[in-house]
């Protein structure tokens, strides 16, 4: 028979201090995993919040020979603190539309006939202005009511005016009775001189001893077709008149040109007709085919 062998083991201090340092170890992670599972009261934030893990904290091991251990565990739980990032927004800068303004152009007067008024047939020497002031009228209200272009009239066209010329059917004056009167001298100075093709110029001395108004030439075509009128600027008892004529007139169409003058007790005397011009006024020649092969030869 084996004998029992004795197992005999020595209580030392050292012994007893490493069994406590044991145990306590083993209830540590005991407790460590319990405050693993404890869950922390959950907070919402408002964006991504920063928490902390809790962990627990051994405060107190105290060790006593012969004597239990007690072993003091404070957990500690961290409070989830949530930060809030505030994101800026933008806030849209309105843009200006710029806003343009249409201006208006300036239209024609309208036309505006005036049926009602009386009819008056423009007889030669006539012109626009000396019949607007024997008929109570202006030439622009003349205009409006007969629907014209210019101040361009001529002899036997029909006018409506606000009434008719109190003294004669023509607006030009008869030979007045007053003895002082004197009609006015009219001499050419310098002939028409052109600039082909819209472009003329004259001068003409004019003569009256009751003063002159104002100087007026007229040219007309060979059917008497008044085309044109330009008004003469006085430099003492000479008038020049030049100015160009409009798209639908030539200077090659003028026959001839009278100068009419009104003097300062409104007398308008009427010159005889002039055809005076020099070479620039002529048409130019047409060469034709039997000009050109004589040429040739």
């Amino acid at each position: 028979m084996q004998k029992a062998k004795k197992i005999c083991c020595q209580i030392t201090p050292r012994r007893i201090m490493a069994a406590i340092l044991l145990a306590a170890t083993a209830v540590n992670l005991v407790i460590v995993g319990a405050a693993f599972e404890v869950s922390a009261p959950f907070v919402v934030p408002t964006t991504t919040p920063t928490q902390t893990i809790p962990t627990g904290i051994l405060t107190t091991l105290s060790p006593t020979v012969g004597a239990t251990p007690i072993v003091t565990v404070t957990p500690w739980i961290a409070t989830p603190t949530a930060s809030l990032t505030s994101t800026p927004t933008m806030t849209p800068t309105e843009t200006a539309t710029p806003t343009f303004t249409d201006t208006p152009s300036p239209s024609p007067t309208a036309c505006v006939p005036m049926y009602a008024w009386p009819i008056y047939a423009v007889q030669r020497g006539d012109w626009l202005i000396a019949i607007a002031r024997a008929t109570g009228s202006t030439d622009q209200e003349l205009i409006r009511a007969n629907c014209l272009l210019d101040t361009v009239i001529y002899p036997g066209q029909e006018l409506h005016v606000p009434r008719l010329p109190a003294a004669t059917p023509s607006i030009t004056p008869v030979t007045p009775t007053i003895t002082t009167n004197t009609p006015t001298d009219f001499r050419l100075m310098d002939v028409m001189t052109c600039d082909a093709p819209y472009y003329v110029s004259l001068s003409v001395t004019a003569l009256d001893p009751e003063g002159i108004l104002f100087v007026i030439v007229q040219f007309y075509t060979v059917e008497d077709v008044l085309i044109g009128q330009l008004t003469m600027e006085p430099d003492g008892s000479i008038y020049y008149g030049s100015g160009a004529f409009s798209q639908q007139y030539t200077i090659y169409d003028i026959d001839y040109y009278t100068f009419s003058a009104s003097d300062n007790i409104q007398n308008v005397t009427v010159s005889q007709s002039y055809r005076d011009r020099s070479g620039s006024c002529d048409p130019p020649v047409q060469v034709g085919i039997h000009d050109k092969a004589s040429e040739a030869q």
